[in-house]
């Protein structure tokens, strides 16, 4: 798990420094909260309640959008286009909700896929330009 959040940070850093592009990492988890006390020395959560942060399961690592530019034809504005990468390593494979949300993206109009290296997340956004 390590190497994935690794590689999702350079991924992160490269795709980033695209003038073109917006990255974000969507870190997803979940943790407890109540009342902190401390008691001999030690803390303790107090009433502990479950929570989960991020967005819904199988929501790419990175989401963000890519400006593309619209043909004259289409009055040449510029838009904003979603962009939802899935970072992997090595042989991990992608849940069948990351497979779903991945394949939505791409429904919709989306750029989307599935990168284990900085080179492929790269091709993806190039390959689904406009």
């Amino acid at each position: 798990m390590q190497a994935e959040k690794i590689l999702q940070k350079m991924i992160h850093r490269e795709i980033g420094s695209r003038v073109d592009v917006r990255a974000f990492i969507n870190d997803v988890g979940g943790a407890y909260h109540g009342t902190l006390v401390e008691r001999n020395g030690e803390r303790i959560l107090r009433n502990p309640k479950p929570f989960r942060y991020g967005m819904k399961k199988g929501v790419s690592d990175l989401i963000g959008y890519q400006r593309i530019i619209i043909t004259p034809d289409m009055i040449g504005r510029e838009i904003a286009r979603f962009l939802a990468i899935e970072v992997k390593v090595e042989k991990r494979k992608p849940s069948p909700e990351q497979v779903n949300f991945i394949q939505a993206v791409e429904r919709f109009g989306g750029i989307s896929g599935i990168a284990r290296s900085v080179e492929e997340a790269v091709q993806i956004i190039e390959r689904n330009g406009l």
